[in-house]
């Protein structure tokens, strides 16, 4: 799998939207990261009538990975930790097949990680909660994902190198 022609396919055919709008909480009126720094608009590779596929909002390359980022500001699930990783990848998968970027399924782990960005002012339970969701992510995932992190929006910001 080459990985930069995928991210050079997915830059120059998928619509870009900026972090702000990318992390956005419809709920609560605010995004969980200011930045005008644009990425892909992962929703977007899902057809509009097939509203029940649940899948990260964004993708980041970064180092021969494709990361699948996903931001939350509210509770989540277990069934929708799962979800989000499980559908994010075969969505990746199908989109990148039928648009011939991949002729075939190659899925070492070393490719994929999965994050979910979450509120740093978040609640000290909810931390906990979201921990422990996380060594379980990682255990259920070990063969899928190399990374399964859960991280706050400010650690997304350094790790990812985000600007303003």
């Amino acid at each position: 799998m080459k990985i930069n022609n995928i991210q050079n396919y997915f830059e120059k055919n998928i619509r870009l939207k900026s972090l702000t709008e990318l992390s956005y909480d419809l709920e609560n009126g605010i995004s969980l990261v200011s930045s005008n720094t644009t990425l892909i608009d992962y929703d977007s590779i899902i057809p509009k009538n097939d509203k029940i596929i649940k899948t990260a909002d964004t993708l980041i390359f970064k180092k021969d990975q494709i990361n699948f980022i996903e931001f939350k500001r509210g509770k989540i699930s277990g069934l929708d930790f799962r979800l989000k990783a499980t559908e994010s990848l075969i969505s990746f998968l199908n989109f990148s097949i039928s648009s011939k970027i991949l002729s075939k399924i190659e899925i070492p782990n070393k490719y994929f990680s999965m994050y979910v960005i979450y509120n740093k002012s978040s609640t000290a339970t909810y931390k906990i909660e979201l921990n422990r969701r996380q060594r379980e992510m990682q255990e259920e995932y070990k063969h899928i994902f190399c990374k399964y992190k859960i991280i706050d929006n400010f650690q997304f910001i350094k790790i990812f190198k985000i600007g303003k």
